[in-house]
């Protein structure tokens, strides 16, 4: 069973990044080395444990086409649902 399973089976959300990353069939150090950055930076951004500089944002955004944005790094307003996207919970 996948992550993106594992987290949907157990309540978790799913960070569009990391939705965008499965989806390519790509590890997160493929996509930072597309993007220029580390697999650690990558893996944080995706925890929420750090949000990426806007430099690094606009790169994120070109190198997804615009399936992952700004917005996508923020966090949900207190006492409101995480974003949805694709028609599927975050």
């Amino acid at each position: 069973m996948g992550l993106l399973c594992l987290r949907r089976r157990f309540g978790g959300t799913v960070h569009q990044l990391e939705k965008y990353i499965a989806d390519q069939r790509m590890t997160q150090a493929e996509f930072a080395e597309q993007v220029g950055c580390t697999q650690v930076s990558v893996s944080r951004w995706i925890a929420g444990v750090r949000m990426p500089r806007r430099g690094m944002l606009v790169r994120i955004i070109e190198a997804t086409g615009g399936a992952v944005t700004a917005n996508d790094f923020l966090p949900a307003p207190e006492g409101e649902a995480e974003p949805v996207h694709d028609g599927e919970p975050a």
